[in-house]
């Protein structure tokens, strides 16, 4: 049985904030739900790029296409230039490439929802730093005791994270849209 692609963003999240589920797990799923919601990007009529596919003799056709940024819900939809709807055979919904069955040369679209997965890992983050600020240093029996590493800790994987969340299309830049809806006529 194929898991849904929420649930293996949330797993990949989970991941990233060392949070497993189970028994010990820290947040529930709708926890980190609402997080990722959070960061979601929509995306209406956005054009993907073609990726070359050479035959023998030099043809090029384009059957795989990518969006510029990664980490989609597999509920996406794609049309061509003129709104016909297209009909995906493979999705790598992690890296944003989905293929065709046959070559697509009128362009293609999507609509639907990617996740900024390292935005969202530092929301988690931040939110067990804030938890564990409560908590404070203290000795005993010549031992001392320093819980305020483990927030100094938390923050510095959220601000290397929110680094690489800024860097979120694959072109190395946020771009028009990262944290809103882009429309595209």
């Amino acid at each position: 049985m194929a898991r849904s692609s929420m649930a293996a963003l949330l797993t990949r999240l989970r991941l990233l904030v060392n949070d497993l589920a189970g028994a010990s797990q820290t947040f529930s799923d709708d926890d980190l739900q609402r997080v990722l919601d959070g960061q979601r990007f929509d995306a209406r009529y956005s054009p993907l790029a073609p990726i070359d596919t050479i035959a023998a003799g030099g043809a090029i056709t384009w059957l795989s296409w990518e969006a510029d940024r990664g980490d989609w819900e597999d509920s996406a939809t794609f049309v061509d230039s003129s709104y016909n709807v297209l009909t995906v055979s493979t999705s790598d919904l992690i890296r944003g490439i989905w293929t065709f069955a046959t070559s697509q040369t009128a362009g293609v679209l999507l609509s639907g929802a990617a996740y900024n997965l390292y935005a969202a890992a530092a929301d988690v983050l931040e939110i067990l730093a804030s938890r564990k600020a409560s908590e404070f240093d203290f000795s005993a029996d010549n031992a001392s005791f320093k819980r305020s590493q483990a927030v100094e800790q938390l923050r510095a994987q959220a601000a290397a994270y929110r680094d690489r969340a800024g860097a979120w299309g694959k072109d190395g830049t946020a771009g028009a849209g990262a944290y809103a809806i882009e429309v595209y006529v």
